[in-house]
């Protein structure tokens, strides 16, 4: 049930408002997360920085996508169908 019925992925440019909007806060938090362990953890390698800010970026990604579907029922478009469905060229 989403919380705003009227703004919903149902128009090309709410998708797209709503896919920048996902996109921009997940890469927005990964370049801090990195920059944060970087600058407070200097010791750590750096392909250290690199998998922990994978990790936070993937939780903080999955956590998006379900804040957005709870607030506008965004990425039901992203679901496969159940059975497999065969083009014909």
């Amino acid at each position: 049930m989403a919380i705003f019925k009227h703004f919903r992925a149902t128009k090309l440019s709410n998708a797209f408002i709503l896919n920048s909007l996902v996109v921009s806060l997940n890469a927005t938090l990964s370049v801090l997360t990195y920059n944060l362990i970087d600058k407070y953890n200097e010791e750590i390698p750096t392909y250290a920085n690199i998998i922990v800010t994978f990790l936070v970026t993937f939780t903080t990604t999955l956590l998006t996508y379900l804040l957005f579907y709870y607030l506008f029922n965004y990425g039901g478009g992203m679901m496969a169908s159940k059975r497999p469905v065969h083009l014909k060229l």
